[in-house]
């Protein structure tokens, strides 16, 4: 018998990411309608984390991870980069989520 792994990279970078939108969300001057987006997309990612699509769960990675992307997110916003940060963070999800539904049309034309 083994032990189960703790840590998933996945689901540490999807709880970061949630952090990081849900301060970002919250702190931010982007406007109501942006701010909304972002605590959405935050609840998302996390929710993602939490329950992934044909993945194991890691859900102390992902907690332990929304917990630092809160603090870096604050000392960005404390610096007063959190513009740049939250752009940088939003590029990132687009990228990976892109790149996710590439892989799984394809996974599906080759099982036809």
């Amino acid at each position: 018998m083994t032990d189960p792994q703790l840590f998933g990279v996945r689901s540490a970078i999807k709880g970061w990411l949630s952090g990081s939108f849900i301060l970002g969300g919250i702190l931010g001057d982007f406007g109501v309608l942006i701010q909304i987006i972002l605590v959405i997309i935050a609840v998302l990612l996390f929710t993602d984390s939490w329950f992934p699509y044909g993945t194991a769960t890691y859900g102390l990675s992902s907690l332990t991870f929304f917990i630092i992307g809160i603090v870096a997110t604050f000392f960005f916003w404390f610096a007063g980069f959190l513009t740049q940060y939250t752009t940088v963070c939003l590029a990132i999800v687009i990228i990976a989520y892109s790149v996710s539904v590439v892989r799984r049309a394809k996974n599906r034309q080759s099982f036809k």
